[in-house]
């Protein structure tokens, strides 16, 4: 329900990401993020087998340099690996990752 009705816009080239939420847009580059959490189970960022039904979801919280965060569910973006810095990327590990 988070994300319900958002759009992801991915630009490879560019390397822009839009975001399309609630009639408003949000447009950055890849220079613009200061930190990218992703919120996994353990079986997931372990790359182990997954026993639960939720053990797949996962979701990412992205902070960008002016302070400004989005939540990008794994509903949204299956898969949040872009082309950034490792050094940007924390994974966080929750038996149930919820978003909160």
């Amino acid at each position: 329900m988070k994300n319900k009705g958002d759009i992801f816009f991915y630009d490879p080239v560019g390397q822009r990401i839009t975001i399309n939420h609630k009639g408003e847009s949000a447009s950055f580059s890849f220079s613009d993020i200061e930190l990218i959490k992703r919120f996994k189970s353990y079986p997931l960022a372990e790359d182990r087998m997954q026993w639960f039904p939720w053990d797949n979801y996962n979701y990412s919280m992205v902070r960008l340099k002016n302070g400004q965060e989005f939540i990008i569910t794994s509903l949204l973006v299956p898969n949040m690996d872009l082309p950034i810095d490792s050094d940007k990327i924390k994974i966080m590990k929750r038996f149930y990752p919820i978003v909160q």
